[in-house]
C-alpha cells in the first residue's frame, strides 16, 4: 500500500531538506490534505556495497488517525521500533535502513539486507522481551536497489 504511494506522489514537487546529521534527507508531500514525511540516506555509506545487499524488507505499521499521522504515544514506539532494528542490524553489518514513510495511516521502514533469514532472525532477536509492535514485515529481491534509486532519482 504505502510503495504505490510512495512511487506514484512523486509527479507532485516535493520539499527536501538534509538533516542536521546529512545521513538522512527528509521531504513532505501531502495527499488530499493529509502529510507524509518521507526519509530517506542521503548517501548509501562507503562501507556498503549494494550488489551484498540484495533484500528489501519492508516493516509495516497501520494506525488510525484523522490526521494520518501518529499519535505522540505511537510515535515513541515506532522511534523505538526503528532504534531497537537498525542498530542491531546496522552493527552486525546484515543490512540498512534506507527509506522511512509515515502518513496516510502508515508508517514503513524500507531496509536492504544480505540475507532475509538472517535479518528476520534479528529482527526477533531486537523485539525479544518489548511489548508486542502492530507491524507486518514483507520480503522481496531487489538486487538493483530498485525501490530505493525510483525514490532517490525523483527526491
Amino acid at each position: 500500500m504505502i510503495k504505490k504511494l510512495l512511487f506514484g506522489l512523486f509527479a507532485t514537487s516535493i520539499a527536501t531538506t538534509a538533516a542536521a546529521d546529512d545521513k538522512w534527507s527528509v521531504g513532505t508531500i501531502e495527499d488530499n490534505g493529509r502529510p507524509i514525511i518521507i526519509r530517506a540516506i542521503s548517501n548509501i555509506p562507503e562501507n556498503i556495497d549494494p550488489s551484498l545487499y540484495r533484500n528489501m524488507i519492508a516493516i509495516t505499521w497501520k494506525f488510525k488517525s484523522e490526521s494520518g499521522m501518529p499519535s505522540s504515544e505511537e510515535k515513541e514506539r515506532m522511534n523505538d521500533l526503528e532504534d531497537s532494528i537498525s542498530s542491531l542490524v546496522e552493527s552486525k553489518s546484515q543490512a540498512i535502513l534506507t527509506i522511512v514513510v509515515t502518513g496516510n495511516e502508515v508508517a514503513e521502514w524500507q531496509f536492504y539486507a544480505k540475507s532475509q533469514e538472517d535479518f528476520m532472525g534479528l529482527l526477533n532477536q531486537a523485539l525479544a522481551g518489548k511489548e508486542v509492535f502492530p507491524i507486518e514485515v514483507s520480503l522481496q529481491k531487489d538486487p538493483e536497489w530498485a525501490a530505493y534509486n525510483k525514490f532517490r532519482a525523483r527526491g
